[in-house]
């Protein structure tokens, strides 16, 4: 058995500020009450329209929550703790977005995010087995085959979308997208740049695309009893550059806020992010922004 550390530099040295902890790590210290932040968790669930204490639950149509802090202070392991709170069956369905994980943290932009954020969904989906409809994802398929396909320089690129999806249209089709994206994104700089450009060039067919999956999505995740909502929860936008910085939280944000559903959590170290969120909320009225710290 090893015995505890005896050195606060053996301490130091083993140290690890980038890996949150996991719900149920027995490494983990509560400290709420020495934070004096005991009720946070039921703060935050009411602002989703969530009481913990009953279950009642009247959620709004948008909100969002921007937590930011220096890098290691645990706003991952918080928000992954609070994640496990607010899935309560037949409430929220919680998708959290691991960007350290899905993506290649030291150079991605906003389009990266909103695949990131699509993957995410999806792969949920599957997850809980919600089955949708072909039509769910017509608008999307229409935006890979119009937008994706159609470029000489992504031929070899959309043919292996397609064999992924084993000849399936639909739904499998549309996880194929989102899965080859993010590891094209992450790993592969031959098509790094030229999806990014038909991301930005088609964003607006995309969105519109993706809202119709989410609707279409949370009805039928109510109606399977699994959740009435779906709260999104993005963690590590602290590494986006500043014009994508803007672009996400002000000028383009990502699809699910144009929908009748968007509900996100942001995790995110530069305290700059916080200013940029305060005048979105500024500027797009009906729009909550609370900071956390």
């Amino acid at each position: 058995m090893a015995s505890p550390p005896t050195d606060i530099l053996e301490i130091l040295g083993k140290l690890d500020i980038e890996m949150a902890l996991e719900p149920g790590d027995p490494r983990y210290v509560e400290t709420a009450e020495a934070r004096g932040s005991t009720q946070t968790a039921a703060r935050l669930a009411r602002k989703f329209g969530l009481r913990l204490s009953d279950g009642a639950f009247y959620p709004p149509p948008k909100k969002h929550v921007l937590f930011f802090g220096h890098t290691g202070t645990g706003k991952t392991t918080e928000l992954r703790r609070y994640c496990s709170d607010l899935e309560v069956p037949d409430r929220y369905l919680v998708i959290e977005v691991r960007v350290a994980e899905l993506l290649d943290r030291n150079n991605f932009e906003y389009t990266d995010l909103v695949m990131a954020l699509a993957k995410s969904l999806v792969d949920r989906l599957a997850e809980k087995d919600v089955a949708l409809p072909g039509d769910a994802v017509a608008g999307l398929e229409r935006w890979f085959a119009e937008s994706v396909k159609t470029e000489s320089a992504l031929n070899e690129f959309a043919a292996t979308v397609e064999a992924g999806a084993k000849g399936k249209v639909g739904f499998p089709l549309i996880g194929s997208v989102f899965a080859r994206f993010t590891t094209a994104l992450r790993t592969n700089a031959t098509y790094k740049t030229e999806l990014r450009r038909v991301v930005r060039n088609t964003y607006s067919q995309f969105a519109a695309g993706f809202n119709e999956l989410l609707r279409e999505a949370e009805a039928r995740a109510f109606e399977a009893s699994v959740a009435r909502r779906f709260l999104f929860v993005v963690d590590g936008t602290d590494k986006l550059r500043g014009s994508d910085t803007r672009r996400f939280f002000i000028e383009r944000p990502s699809p699910a806020t144009r929908n009748r559903c968007p509900r996100h959590l942001h995790g995110t170290a530069r305290p700059e992010v916080r200013e940029r969120a305060c005048e979105r909320h500024r500027s797009r009225p009906g729009l909550a922004v609370d900071h956390d710290p």
